[in-house]
């Protein structure tokens, strides 16, 4: 879609144009466009911050991250947080228990919306 390997989203409103605040954009790395990183984006380290975000193993981490301290120190929180099973756990049944208690909110709204109106029953039971 785009050729570049970060984008500039800027807080506005959409059919008026106009920029609600100049004091914060959010920045998205894309990590398909690496290999359209500018001479900035290198000089930055992007395309190295977008490599070490698309690893799929510790190995290539480490391989990555071996001459950078800040990377170094990233990839060892990204280990920390993945290795372990318990915490892994907790926040997989975290989120399995935010889907379910929506489903059932919803379900529950459902149903109350397609029940008759209490007051229908009365005028006929007179």
């Amino acid at each position: 879609m785009f050729d570049y390997i970060i984008h500039q989203i800027i807080c506005s409103r959409f059919f008026i144009n106009d920029t609600y605040t100049g004091k914060f954009a959010l920045h998205v790395l894309d990590l398909t466009q690496i290999d359209k990183a500018t001479a900035e984006d290198k000089h930055y380290a992007i395309d190295k911050w977008a490599t070490l975000f698309k690893a799929t193993t510790w190995e290539e981490l480490h391989m990555i991250t071996k001459n950078d301290k800040a990377m170094t120190e990233a990839s060892k929180t990204l280990y920390e947080m993945n290795a372990d099973q318990t915490i892994r756990d907790m926040c997989y049944f975290r989120e399995h228990a935010i889907i379910e208690e929506n489903y059932r909110n919803d379900l529950i709204k459902k149903q109350q919306a397609e029940l008759p109106c209490p007051m229908h029953f009365l005028s006929h039971s007179t």
